[in-house]
C-alpha cells in the first residue's frame, strides 16, 4: 500500500533551506540598521517571520490541518511553499502559536497586544515594499532605526517563543489553551 505525503509536507532539503533562510533575511535586516536601509529591514524582518512560520507549520502539520480556512487550491491544500505572511499568521492565531487580540479595523496598543498582534505589526511594516501600502499606512511617518530597532527585537521575542512551540509536545500545547483563562 502507497503511502500519501501529508498535505504540508516538505522536503528535508525544503525544510532546512527555509531555515537557512530565515538566517540569511535576520542577518540582511542587520545589515540594513547599519547601512540606514530601514525601509529593506523591515522587509527582511518580515520575510525571516515568513519563513520561520512555514518552518513551523511543516513541523505541527497535524495542528493545522483541520483549520476551516486552510487555502485550498482546485479541492486540494494549498502547497505549503504557496502560503503568504498573512496566511500563515492566521493559521498561527488558529493553533494558538501566535495569538491575537487587536482585531485588523483597531489601533495597535501596547498594552491589549498579545504575540500575534507584534507579529502582526511586522507583517504590516514588512508590506511597506508595497508602494500602496507605504502611501496608505505610512505616508505621515518614517520607517527610522528605532522602528527597525523594535521589529528585530519582537522578530528576537517572537522566534524564541516559535523554537520553543516547535519542541513541546502537541499535549502539552493542548492542555495549555484548554487550561488558560478566556
Amino acid at each position: 500500500m502507497a503511502t500519501s505525503t501529508p498535505p504540508l509536507a516538505l522536503s528535508d532539503e525544503e525544510f532546512n533551506a527555509l531555515l537557512r533562510l530565515a538566517t540569511l533575511y535576520r542577518r540582511q535586516s542587520l545589515r540594513c540598521v547599519d547601512a540606514k536601509a530601514y525601509v529593506a529591514g523591515s522587509v527582511m524582518v518580515g520575510a525571516a517571520l515568513e519563513a520561520c512560520l512555514m518552518a513551523l507549520v511543516h513541523v505541527r502539520e497535524e495542528e493545522v490541518i483541520s483549520w476551516p480556512q486552510i487555502p485550498m487550491m482546485k479541492g486540494r491544500i494549498k502547497p505549503l511553499l504557496q502560503w503568504d505572511l498573512a496566511t500563515l499568521l492566521r493559521a498561527a492565531d488558529y493553533a494558538g502559536w501566535l495569538p491575537r487580540q487587536i482585531p485588523d479595523d483597531h489601533e495597535f496598543s501596547h498594552r491589549k497586544a498579545a504575540r500575534g498582534d507584534y507579529a502582526k505589526l511586522i507583517h504590516l511594516c514588512r508590506n511597506l515594499v508595497h508602494p500602496t501600502r507605504y502611501l496608505e499606512d505610512f505616508s505621515t511617518m518614517r520607517m527610522t532605526r528605532k522602528r527597525l530597532d523594535f521589529l528585530l527585537e519582537v522578530f528576537g521575542y517572537l522566534g524564541e517563543h516559535l523554537a520553543g512551540v516547535a519542541f513541546r509536545p502537541a499535549e502539552l500545547e493542548v492542555s495549555e489553551r484548554e487550561t488558560s483563562p478566556s
